[in-house]
């Protein structure tokens, strides 16, 4: 066994350092706080709720409305749509699903936006 050990010390030590950062990754993603939706009307935040499926917000405005449902997306993940607004055009609608912290919802005509932040 030493023998053998002693042939292929590289491929264990190898082995053993990606299976340390495998665990050490893991850990670390599990400590980070989850995906925070943050809905903001004329500038000011409104909503900063963690994600969980199925949650809905009703956002009102003097011009309007708009209806953000916290859902999956194409591959599973959390993400947030407005489901429903009367603004004329619905490309707040259009967008679909959000799920990157990047990717904002906006409406213009309502002064809305929704956005996810990771981390915070």
């Amino acid at each position: 066994m030493a023998k053998i050990f002693a042939q292929h010390k590289g491929t264990f030590l190898v082995g053993a350092l990606l299976l340390l950062s495998a665990v050490l990754l893991f850990l670390s993603v599990r400590r980070r706080p989850g995906t925070i939706l943050v809905i903001t009307k004329d500038g000011e935040e409104i909503v900063r709720e963690e994600l969980k499926e199925g949650l809905t917000f009703r956002v009102e405005t003097d011009s309007g409305y708009n209806l953000f449902e916290i859902k999956r997306g194409e591959r599973g993940e959390l993400g947030i749509c407005c489901r429903e607004a009367d603004c004329p055009e619905q490309i707040c609608v259009e967008k679909g699903t959000v799920i990157l912290a990047d990717d904002p919802i906006v409406c213009l005509p309502h002064r809305v936006t929704a956005r996810l932040i990771t981390g915070k």
